[in-house]
């Protein structure tokens, strides 16, 4: 797993506090979400404290991929990549479990249907799974690897998105629409890197904007699916 491949290129740079501006603003949404203890953390179930954890392995491992790679510490960035590929593996079906065991034990967001609910988490956790291993496919082509690697954390922007905002004042879907404008935000700064020269944006760029558009849209529309609906509404029965 890596931000950046082998050769890492002096060019790439600026993207070293995009990514770390990622982690840093995922980590304090969830960690004053927290602290105001609107999470009721002993109440829990056991599979959300893991996918917490797993998702807070991922972003160390992110933010460590991005610096090693930016000093071109190539040993070490191979290998930190072979540690954190089950990450990869493990973090749909715990994110899954843990929404079901959310909704079995009524915990969901109270201003999300069960069927919202149901669709967000999965739509996103296998989009964020899905740019991740279309940029470990592509991991020898740096200028596609790095933008897929960060636009698949971009995708866990909107989780946070919705621990930062009121959202029992804005309503859900207010809370799409600040996290969706948030993250194409960051993508374009991406964009304005790929423009540096007078370049074109890059077609990877473009991709992870694609992807981010098209998570939204699949939230509401699987919503909105009889059998997700009476699944998630049985579920939560």
């Amino acid at each position: 797993m890596s931000l950046l491949t082998h050769a890492v290129r002096p060019a790439l740079s600026p993207v070293l506090p995009i990514a770390l501006g990622l982690v840093a603003f995922i980590v304090v949404a969830f960690a004053q979400f927290e602290l105001r203890g609107l999470v009721p953390l002993g109440a829990l179930p056991l599979l959300v404290h893991l996918h917490g954890a797993l998702m807070l392995s991922w972003l160390i491992v992110f933010a460590l991929q991005a610096v090693i790679a930016n000093r071109q510490m190539r040993s070490a960035h191979r290998v930190l990549g072979l540690v954190a590929g089950p990450l990869v593996l493990l973090i749909p079906p715990v994110t899954v479990a843990a929404c079901i065991a959310m909704l079995r034990m009524h915990m969901a967001p109270p201003f999300f249907s069960p069927a919202f609910f149901l669709s967000l988490v999965v739509v996103e956790v296998l989009a964020f799974a899905a740019l991740v291993g279309w940029a470990l496919a592509l991991r020898r082509e740096s200028d596609w690897h790095y933008r897929l690697m960060i636009g698949a954390t971009i995708v866990l922007m909107e989780p946070a998105v919705g621990r930062a905002l009121p959202l029992p004042i804005i309503g859900a879907a207010m809370e799409q629409t600040i996290a969706l404008v948030l993250q194409l935000l960051v993508v374009g700064c991406i964009a304005l890197i790929d423009r540096r020269g007078g370049r074109k944006i890059h077609p990877a760029t473009l991709s992870v904007a694609a992807v981010i558009v098209g998570t939204h849209l699949l939230d509401v529309a699987f919503a909105q699916v009889p059998a997700v609906q009476l699944v998630a509404n049985a579920l939560a029965a």
